[in-house]
């Protein structure tokens, strides 16, 4: 699958007659095979009727291995799959976890770039799996990474459509991410408990890292603007009754996870 692109999975698709998008999917995502490797750095130019009318290096001349057997979905025009199931992977509860998605029957995962999975992406998540309450996105992913194709990037959702593929993307299997940018969600109803805090890192018991435990997952809180006052809430929630002091800048060591809470002011 070295340089398997749309062009060479246009090609097959349509020698087996199908006429909708082709998408190409590489590192033997559906199984490696058996035999040899009779083709590598294909190159088609997407008119070829058959791929052995493409460029490639010759018949059984390969530097691969079957972990890089090339594949492709081929799709009919009028058999567009819509409205694709979803889950949550990963996350300590249901509504938690790394999201993915199943396209013709193979399960992979969402881009999430921080800069492009938001809020308005992670409501359409949490709606589709039936969640009514917040949505908060999370990137980089935080609930271990996935694995099979990303078949989701660029995912650009207005936070109304009632299913995850009728947002704006790429394209299925077309993405420029690797596993360690896979997307998560927290999907929340109305109803939330109160969050557990801790304080770690510190060389006694009431001293340290404030982390906040938000559905089984911990975190950090940004300490800007981090003052007396969010500290006396922290040391009253884990019972001590004398003066807080706050600090700032990681002095205990920079956490891990999510930062789950940011400008706190109590």
């Amino acid at each position: 699958g070295d340089y398997w692109n749309i062009n060479d999975a246009t090609v097959v698709c349509r020698q087996l007659g199908y006429n909708g998008t082709a998408i190409p999917l590489t590192n033997a995502v559906f199984g490696q095979g058996t035999g040899p490797i009779w083709m590598a750095y294909v190159f088609c130019d997407g008119s070829e009727s058959s791929l052995d009318q493409c460029f490639f290096e010759g018949w059984g001349i390969n530097y691969c291995g079957h972990s890089e057997d090339a594949a492709v979905v081929c799709q009919d025009s009028d058999s567009v799959q819509l409205d694709v199931p979803i889950r949550l992977v990963g996350g300590p509860t249901p509504n938690i976890g790394r999201v993915e998605v199943q396209f013709y029957g193979l399960w992979g995962t969402v881009c999430g770039n921080y800069w492009n999975w938001n809020y308005n992406d992670a409501t359409v998540v949490c709606r589709q799996l039936g969640y009514n309450g917040t949505a908060i996105p999370l990137t980089n992913a935080v609930f271990g990474q996935g694995t099979g194709p990303i078949w989701m990037d660029y995912v650009g959702c207005n936070g109304s459509e009632s299913s995850l593929d009728r947002c704006p993307f790429n394209g299925w299997g077309i993405n420029y991410c690797g596993h360690y940018q896979d997307a998560g969600v927290v999907c929340q109803n109305y109803t939330q408990p109160v969050a557990p805090i801790r304080l770690v890192g510190g060389s006694t018991p009431n001293s340290g890292r404030v982390e906040v435990q938000y559905y089984g997952v911990w975190g950090t809180v940004c300490g800007d603007y981090w003052n007396i006052n969010d500290a006396t809430v922290v040391c009253r929630q884990l019972g001590y009754n004398g003066t807080a002091i706050p600090l700032t800048n990681a002095v205990f060591g920079q956490g891990t996870g999510p930062i789950w809470m940011a400008y706190v002011i109590c």
